[in-house]
C-alpha cells in the first residue's frame, strides 16, 4: 500500500502537539515532548510515524513531579525521590516550566 512520508523536525511536531484540540499541552511540554521524540528516533536510528492521537494517549502530563506521585497515591520527602522512583517504570521528561510528562505504563 503506498503511502506518504512527511520529514518533521522538532519545531513541526511542537506545533502539531499544540494543534491537537483534545489534548492540553502547554508550550514548554509540547517542546520537551518532540524533543524525546526526536531522540527516540535518533537513538534507534529509525524515522517514527508520528501520531498525535497515539502520543496524547501514550504519555500524560503533570505540573509537578509531586502532582505526579499524588496522582499515582505516593507521598515523597523530596522531588529527587519521586523521579528516582518513576524512572524506574518510565519515561519521566522534565519541561523548562517544571511540569513532567510521563510514558503512560
Amino acid at each position: 500500500m503506498p503511502y506518504v512520508y512527511q520529514k518533521l523536525d522538532d519545531y513541526d511536531i511542537s506545533r502539531e502537539l499544540l494543534a491537537d484540540q483534545y489534548a492540553n499541552w502547554t508550550e514548554a511540554q509540547s517542546v520537551a515532548l518532540a524533543f524525546h521524540l526526536i531522540q527516540c528516533a535518533e537513538y534507534m536510528d529509525q524515522p517514527l510515524e508520528f501520531d498525535r492521537v497515539a502520543v496524547r494517549c501514550d504519555f500524560t502530563a503533570f505540573e509537578s513531579l509531586f502532582d505526579l506521585a499524588g496522582h499515582y497515591g505516593k507521598d515523597f520527602p523530596d522531588e529527587e525521590n519521586v523521579l528516582d522512583y518513576f524512572q524506574d517504570f518510565t519515561t519521566v521528561i522534565e519541561c523548562d516550566d517544571g511540569s513532567v510528562i510521563i510514558q503512560e505504563f
